[in-house]
């Protein structure tokens, strides 16, 4: 995922990144990550497997998240 950061001159600030399944809630990673975006502290996510990162909900998580650009 950095190489294509870099490549469309993304600067990456923080990588989040877990070996949990999608359908587990108590993921730290990801609660850290959905309270960064909360505080408007991330300008741009890019997420490799979009079906890892939440098995359910995908949608809503992107409709909460939907002030980020390029999610």
């Amino acid at each position: 995922m950095k190489p294509y950061a870099h490549d469309r001159g993304y600067d990456v600030s923080r990588v989040f990144q877990e070996q949990e399944s999608g359908i587990n809630e108590n993921r730290k990673q990801l609660h850290q990550l959905l309270q960064r975006a909360e505080q408007h502290a991330i300008q741009r996510m890019l997420i490799e497997f979009p079906d890892r990162w939440a098995r359910f909900g995908y949608r809503y998580l992107e409709r909460h998240l939907r002030g980020i650009r390029d999610l």
